[in-house]
Formats: structure tokens, sequence, C-alpha cells
């Protein structure tokens, strides 16, 4: 774990290469010590964001400097992340998978010697950790993929890809929430609104979340709508 300065008011806390691959266990460690700073109430501490890599504190330099919240930060660091673990949301996200809705399964299917069918129910068939939420307001980086979905990103990035476009790359799976041009492997579509300024909060993800995709027919996608999605997550299903 390194701490550094980045800026007058962020102290960020790395605990990776830059160029290492994210993982879960990299994250548990990360949330951890979030959840170990916010329990602390540390006066002139503002904001933590947690990353898959990082955590940055955002905190006022006149009421705390860098050194005295470098300090209380290596007093709360150690520990027992899998013991101290809490409950996190579970998101469903129903997903119409290929055709127009996935336009890069067949692809994603031959680059990994599998079916369609194969690749939907590797995708569909686990439960993902929101790392991060970057990119894009309310992109979810979740992870992490069954190593035989594990590809680059693609050599030439599309021009636009559909707000509700559930994608791959590398370990991670993510949801783009607004219309974008994109390198990511797009597999599906869903029809929950993903970031809404109109919602509190906007992001229907954070950071620690727990994911998972339902596979769906496209004859299924009214059902889904946003008012259907949350009545069935009332009903606690």
């Amino acid at each position: 774990m390194k701490l550094l300065p980045y800026g007058d008011h962020v102290l960020l806390i790395w605990w990776a290469a830059r160029d290492s691959a994210p993982d879960e266990a990299t994250f548990q460690k990360i949330d951890a010590l979030a959840r170990r700073i916010r329990a602390a109430r540390i006066p002139g501490v503002m904001q933590v964001f947690p990353a898959f890599d990082s955590l940055a504190v955002i905190y006022d330099p006149v009421r705390l400097t860098y050194d005295e919240l470098a300090k209380r930060i290596a007093e709360l660091d150690g520990g027992e992340e899998a013991g101290e673990a809490e409950e996190q949301p579970l998101i469903e996200v129903p997903t119409v998978y290929g055709g127009e809705y996935g336009p890069d399964l067949p692809s994603v299917a031959r680059a990994a010697g599998l079916t369609e069918d194969e690749v939907v129910r590797l995708h569909s068939g686990k439960e993902y950790r929101v790392w991060m939420v970057g990119f894009l307001s309310g992109f979810p980086y979740a992870g992490q993929l069954d190593a035989r979905l594990v590809l680059p990103r693609k050599a030439s990035p599309s021009l636009s890809i559909r707000p509700g476009s559930v994608a791959i790359a590398e370990k991670m799976t993510g949801i783009y929430p607004l219309a974008s041009p994109g390198g990511w492997h797009v597999i599906g579509w869903t029809p929950l609104t993903i970031f809404d300024l109109k919602r509190e909060p906007p992001g229907l993800f954070q950071a620690g979340y727990r994911l998972r995709f339902r596979a769906i027919r496209e004859s299924e996608v009214a059902f889904y709508s946003e008012a259907a999605f949350h009545r069935e997550k009332g009903r606690g299903k």
C-alpha cells in the first residue's frame, strides 16, 4: 500500500502497480479500509472514493493536513478484511443477449472457442462485484469474469454504443449508461436505466455492490421497465 498526495486536497492510496490487473482480493482490502475511514469520522475528511486498485480520500486542507491524514489512515490500515465484510446490495440486471442487442456475441464466442449459448451461460451464471464506477457517469466496472471469457479490448473501438449495452473486456464486465464510443465487446443489452439525474442517487451502482445478469427474451423487455424492476426488488425476489 502506497500513500501519496494528489493535489492539495486529495490523498491517494495505491494497492498495486499501475499496470497490474484488477482482482477481487485487492478490492476487498480497498473496500475494508474505505469503510474504516468512513466509520472513523475523521474531522476534515469529506469523501472517500474506492476503485479497483486505489482509494481517493478527499479532505479539507484547512482543517486537516496531509501528514495528519496519512498518519490516521496508517493507524486504520491492517486487519481483518474478511471478518468485517458486510452484505452489499445485489442488483439483478435483466439482459437480452445477442442479435442487434449484442452485436459482438458471435465474435466473442469464436475467440473463446465456445458457442454463443455457452458465452451467455458463463456470463449470466455468476455473481460479480462492482469494483469501481467511472469512465462514464454510472458505468460499473465489475468482476471478475470466468477465465474462459477474458479477452482484450477490441482492436478497433466502436464509434457509438447504445445506452444499456452490456459488455466485457479483460477480466471485467460493465454496462454503458450513456451513448458513447467504446472498445469493450458488446454481448447484450438491458432495459434498466443505469444513470438518471432525476434519481437519488443518480447511479444504479456503487463500488462494492453485487451484480448478477439474468438472460431474458426480447419479448420480456417491457416487463423489465424501471418500475417493474423496483417493484420486483421491493418484493425481495
